[in-house]
Order: structure tokens, then C-alpha cells, then sequence
């Protein structure tokens, strides 16, 4: 593992300190500013000189504040060895380890068909998820994913070193808190090693640890393994985790046979899934398509022409899965009783299973009746 201090950016964002080191930082920041105002100014070389010492000080002290905690980090997360197994396994073993909750922290939907083949429920607790390999999602959803969420996501080391510095400029007045600047990859150490409650804490220290581990899962991740993480875990709004579950949930499809309108929409999702449910807001998910769009003609991956047609393509949702009524309700019962009672028995909303039953839905329909 191998971390970079000195006069990398990242180390003038040093953990959130008691008042006095508090202040240590912000007058380190505040210095060099005024290093950089003053001379844009033409202050004389013996005011630049003065300067300079002052913020040698201040920057001392947050630097050592920086590498206490850097030590912090190495005692709580410890990422290598790699874990064995695929990536599901690799992401089911760091969320094991560090967001302890039911089994499996991975969870996945579980499907149950009739006799016939014919799909009789989805099964899910906390969502609907289908992991699925980079090679099976659309790579347009993935290009626009990049170009919205990350632009330098194949070049930079898990951080973008100007993004971190512009938040550092933007959150000034507030020492306490950073917000802003996260690449994929801190968007995936999020996801994989802080609860829910703690992702979203504007806090320096939140934001130190995010840059800590996506500098650890680069040296240990191939960039389209990272995507292919980050992509499954990342949230689209209305129970859909995943592209796949998001594919399914709003057009019935998988996620390799997205149309580039499709996929473009969906990439706007999870930046506000809430908010932007086309489901709920048809009007501002398109809005945020139209972001995308620009974002990836700026990229060169789109011309203008290009995404003027791709944005005037109708977007036709399927039907809300949520709203569909249940088939066979009884039945369904009475399987989870069967399942819940089996040795070792497995989490029918969480593990994933295909089950097909001896159910003849056309006769379950009948006798319904």
C-alpha cells in the first residue's frame, strides 16, 4: 500500500481536528491563498517571503495532523490481500467485514417461475439487484456513467487532485467540511466500507479515509473491475440497484440491450435517484439526461447533432413494477413457509435463487376464479 504526502493536494485536507488544530489548518489554507493572491497582486518579495513562513508553520502543523491520521486509516481498513473469488465475492467480503447487517450484504432478487417457464414473482428485501459482468451492460450507459460521474476516471489514481483542491477552496469558510470531488472509485469506497449513515457525513474525516481506500483499490483493482463494482452497488432509484435491476425496473430489458437514449437516462440516476425516479419524475430525469448529453459532447464521446437526436427519442417506461399485481399470492405463501423451514435455509429476498415450482399458473388462475 503506498500513500503520497509531501506536496500532494490531498495533504492539506488533513481529519476533523479539536478548536486549535482546527484553526492550524484553516490559517494553513488561508496562507497559502494569500501566497497566491499577493503575488497575482505584485506584493514585494519581502511580503512573499514573510508569507511563506507563516504558512510553512501552519502547514506543518495540518501535515502532521494528516499523517496521524493516515495511521488511523492503516489500523481500521485493511483491503489487501485481494479477496478471493469474483468481484460479487470480492464486494460480499469487504461489506461483510465492514458493514456488518444481514446476510448476504451483496443481496440480490430471487425469481420464481411456473411449470411453464413463466415468471410468477421477483423476491427482494431491501431492493431488487441482478450483478451482472461490465461485458453484459450497455456500453453506452457505461461511457456516459464516466463522462458524468468521473471524466478522468482512466487516467487519475482513484482521486482527482484538482476536484479535491477546488472543494478544498469551496468549503474554506467551513473547515469543517468538504463536500464535492469524489471520483468513481471514492464513490465505490463509500459504498463498500462506510454505512449508509456515515457516506454522506460532509466531514474531512469521511472525505480523508475516501481518498485512502481509492488510492488502495486502484493499486489493487483494474479500472474496469472498479466499474464493474461500482456500477452494481451504485443505486438508480425505485428498489433497482445495479444497471441490470435498473434496466429491468424501468424498460424490461436487460441492461446490454439499453438504447443510447436509454442508457443516458439512466446515468443521470444516481447523483439524485430519489428525486429524478422516472417513475415519479419523468420531467427531471429528462433534464438530467439532457446534462448528461452535454457532458459527454464536451468529452468528445458525442457530437452535438448526435445528442440533439438521442435527447428527442421518446422514452417509453414500462410498467411500474411496483404497482403490478401479485400472481398466485397464496402459493407464494406458502413458498416461503416451505423455504423458511429447509436445513440452512437460504434468504429468499436476499440470496438470489431461481426457483421453478410445479405451479401451473393457467390452471392457479382458474381455480382462483
Amino acid at each position: 500500500m503506498a500513500h503520497t504526502f509531501g506536496n500532494d493536494p490531498q495533504g492539506a485536507a488533513p481529519p476533523r481536528l479539536q478548536s486549535g488544530l482546527r484553526g492550524a489548518r484553516l490559517a494553513a489554507m488561508v496562507a497559502i491563498l494569500g501566497v497566491l493572491l499577493l503575488t497575482l497582486a505584485g506584493c514585494t518579495a519581502q511580503e512573499q517571503a514573510a508569507l511563506r513562513r507563516d504558512t510553512t508553520v501552519a502547514t506543518t502543523i495540518a501535515q502532521s495532523e494528516f499523517e496521524r491520521r493516515v495511521a488511523a486509516y492503516a489500523a481500521t481498513y485493511q483491503l489487501a490481500p485481494r479477496p478471493p473469488g469474483d468481484l460479487q465475492a470480492v464486494a460480499e467480503s469487504y461489506m461483510r467485514r465492514y458493514q456488518p447487517g444481514p446476510e448476504p450484504r451483496v443481496f440480490e432478487s430471487s425469481y420464481v417461475y411456473d411449470r411453464k417457464g413463466r415468471l410468477l414473482a421477483e423476491l427482494f428485501d431491501e431492493g431488487r439487484r441482478i450483478w451482472v459482468p461490465l461485458s453484459s451492460m450497455s456500453p453506452d450507459l457505461v461511457r456516459a456513467i464516466v463522462a458524468t460521474e468521473d471524466a478522468s476516471f482512466y487516467t487519475n489514481a482513484g482521486v482527482d487532485r484538482r476536484r479535491i483542491a477546488g472543494a478544498l477552496l469551496r468549503n474554506l469558510a467551513n473547515p469543517d467540511q468538504l463536500s464535492g470531488a469524489s471520483t468513481i472509485t471514492m464513490q465505490l469506497a463509500r459504498n463498500l466500507f462506510m454505512p449508509p449513515a456515515e457516506r454522506f457525513a460532509p466531514t474531512l474525516d469521511r472525505k480523508i479515509n475516501e481518498v485512502l481506500l481509492a488510492q488502495e483499490l486502484t493499486e489493487l483493482f483494474t479500472k474496469d473491475e472498479i466499474l464493474e463494482l461500482y456500477l452494481n452497488l451504485a443505486y438508480f432509484g425505485h428498489l433497482a440497484y445495479g444497471p441490470e435491476a435498473a434496466a429491468r425496473t424501468y424498460f424490461r430489458k436487460s441492461a446490454i440491450a439499453l438504447t443510447t437514449a436509454e442508457a443516458t437516462l439512466l446515468a443521470g440516476l444516481p447523483q439524485q435517484p430519489a428525486n429524478l425516479d422516472p417513475f415519479i419524475n419523468l420531467d427531471g430525469a429528462k433534464a438530467r439526461q439532457r446534462i448528461v448529453l452535454d457532458l459527454m459532447v464536451r468529452r468528445g464521446l458525442l457530437d452535438a447533432a448526435e445528442a440533439e437526436r438521442i435527447f428527442a427519442e421518446p422514452i417509453v417506461l414500462a410498467a411500474d413494477p411496483n404497482r403490478q399485481p401479485a400472481l398466485a399470492p397464496h402459493f407464494l405463501q406458502y413458498l416461503r413457509g416451505y423455504v423458511a423451514g429447509l436445513p440452512d435455509a437460504p434468504v429468499l429476498g436476499r440470496d438470489g435463487l431461481l426457483l421453478y415450482t410445479t405451479l401451473d399458473l393457467d390452471m392457479q388462475t382458474l381455480g382462483e376464479q
